[in-house]
């Protein structure tokens, strides 16, 4: 089963088992950050609850709620740099470089990539 993943009018479709993969590494390490941004733990405590749902369509991971300024894209950019840092399976990794394309603005205006 396929997800799409969106942010700012671009995204991508991916495995649904990626897209939990990729939950799983993220609410970990979001856990681990010390004095975290305000918007991760509220994120992160959604990705967790979603994560079991994430089974086919549109799966939003609300970017669009919580990386809303300049700053938190910033933030969340990091975040996803040192998500990728921890060395994450082939699968989850696919995800959180198309993630951190969406947010960076990488994809914006392309059409939807599919990971798979």
């Amino acid at each position: 089963m396929m997800c799409f993943v969106e942010y700012r009018s671009a995204g991508f479709w991916c495995k649904a088992e990626m897209l939990r993969d990729w939950i799983a590494e993220a609410v970990a390490t979001a856990k681990k950050i010390p004095n975290p941004p305000a918007w991760l733990a509220p994120a992160a405590a959604y990705w967790e609850a979603i994560r079991s749902s994430a089974r086919y369509g549109r799966t939003d991971l609300r970017f669009d709620t919580h990386v809303t300024t300049p700053e938190r894209r910033t933030e969340c950019e990091r975040f996803l740099e040192a998500l990728a840092a921890r060395g994450l399976d082939y699968g989850a990794d696919l995800v959180n470089t198309a993630a951190l394309a969406l947010v960076r603005g990488d994809r914006d205006g392309q059409p939807a990539e599919i990971l798979d």
